[in-house]
């Protein structure tokens, strides 16, 4: 609504070429994109906003050198610069560290993973979180942990234990990717994509669903996510929900699917076939009604004549 207000009363029906207008024009889009940028500074929602002033700006056709954006996006690129390094080096410093004392080691493989969380004892529960939560993110494949679960606990505690672990994993990924660099981003992606990125904004959670079912936890995907418009609860529930079918049937068929050295038997191809072919009929036919209620939306929209 706000948005088709502003548009209605700066624009009007058909953008005026006139000098003088368009100067008008100019100076009330100055006006409002300033508004919108100290609105966006305190409001949740500040996307939605800092994209309307970049539209104003375009359809005004402010040139870049005097767009009042300019500050703000010097100002968003130089914010927490120190914090931003400290964090990087400091994940350096700890990854680094953990390869010198062996941790990789340790999460190498499924197998290795199970020896050595039965070697701790009770304290496996939490190092397998703690190891799933801190390495997966930066390199360790989740399938190791995923796998290694069901061969030394019980498939219920395996599901539990893998579900904490994964979304650990991925709340860690995303939020680094976001702090790290969503504004380094932000500022310089193309417009042909960032319509793209518009776009899964608005359909945030099925894309976040969709994604997580198919293609489960691999580090670009955190990455992706996490730099793209895509909210942290939206991520969080679209995860949550998005991990269950697969982990469920991994930790449940994990006797029959893996040995005990956790590699795969033959016996579970036909299982692994069914969970990537439910899981991509699931999203075809998900898109297939997002287009089919799209042209329906388009059908219903009143025409101006």
């Amino acid at each position: 609504m706000l948005q088709q207000l502003v548009r209605e009363q700066v624009f009007g029906s058909e953008p005026e070429k006139d000098g003088r207008k368009q100067a008008a024009k100019n100076q009330i889009a100055r006006i409002v994109v300033h508004s919108l940028l100290e609105t966006a500074d305190e409001l949740e929602h500040a996307s939605f906003y800092a994209e309307l002033a970049a539209e104003l700006e375009r359809k005004c056709e402010v040139p870049e050198s005097e767009s009042i954006r300019a500050p703000a996006r010097r100002a968003a690129t130089q914010r927490f610069p120190v914090a931003k390094l400290g964090v990087v080096a400091l994940v350096g410093l700890g990854l680094g560290l953990a390869y010198h004392f062996g941790a990789f080691a340790g999460v190498s493989s499924p197998e290795q993973l199970a020896h050595s969380m039965r070697a701790l004892g009770v304290w496996g529960y939490v190092a397998f979180v703690v190891a799933y939560a801190v390495f997966q993110p930066f390199g360790v494949p989740g399938t190791v942990f995923v796998i290694a679960a069901p061969l030394i606990w019980p498939w219920p505690i395996a599901f539990a234990l893998s579900m904490v672990g994964t979304m650990s994993a991925s709340v860690i990924g995303f939020s680094f990717a976001r702090f790290v660099a969503r504004d380094w981003v932000a500022q310089r992606i193309p417009e042909r994509f960032a319509k793209h990125d518009r776009a899964i904004e608005r359909h945030g959670f099925q894309t976040v669903f969709f994604l997580r079912l198919i293609f489960w936890m691999p580090q670009v995907l955190h990455s992706f996510l996490g730099v793209s418009k895509v909210r942290f609860s939206t991520h969080f529930w679209g995860s949550l929900l998005g991990y269950i079918p697969p982990l469920l049937l991994l930790s449940y068929l994990a006797g029959t699917m893996f040995d005990a050295n956790g590699k795969i038997n033959s016996a579970a191809w036909p299982p692994l076939a069914g969970l990537v072919g439910t899981s991509l009929l699931l999203a075809a036919l998900a898109r297939a009604f997002e287009r089919r209620r799209a042209a329906r939306a388009t059908a219903a929209t009143p025409t101006n004549d």
